[in-house]
């Protein structure tokens, strides 16, 4: 399997969980106060539009010359990087505000 491949899969094996993860938040926050629900509501939707961005520039990737795919590559990673530290952030700060209740 070539590099862009493999990257590929393992970039969207992470989105498809990092997604998975924000539905099932979604889900455990209808039950939450409103004001706890709608600041985390408004990160969620952040954080899936960040997503969205990286798969998209996943599939505009394509299959192009290994010098540019490169820095497309680091780019892209940065994003995902950022995306990973926000969902991370946004459970954490979840799990904290749950704890003082």
């Amino acid at each position: 399997m070539d590099k862009q491949k493999a990257y590929k899969e393992k970039v969207n094996a992470e989105i498809d969980e990092y997604s998975a993860k924000l539905a099932a938040l979604k889900t455990k926050l209808k039950s939450e106060a409103t004001d706890v629900k709608v600041n985390a509501m408004e990160r969620i939707d952040e954080l899936e539009q960040m997503l969205s961005h990286v798969k998209e520039k996943l599939t505009d990737m394509g299959d192009v010359a290994e010098g540019s795919w490169e820095a497309i590559k680091d780019r892209l990673e940065d994003t995902r990087k950022d995306a990973s530290a926000s969902i991370k952030k946004l459970f954490t700060d979840h799990d904290k505000s749950n704890k003082e209740k």
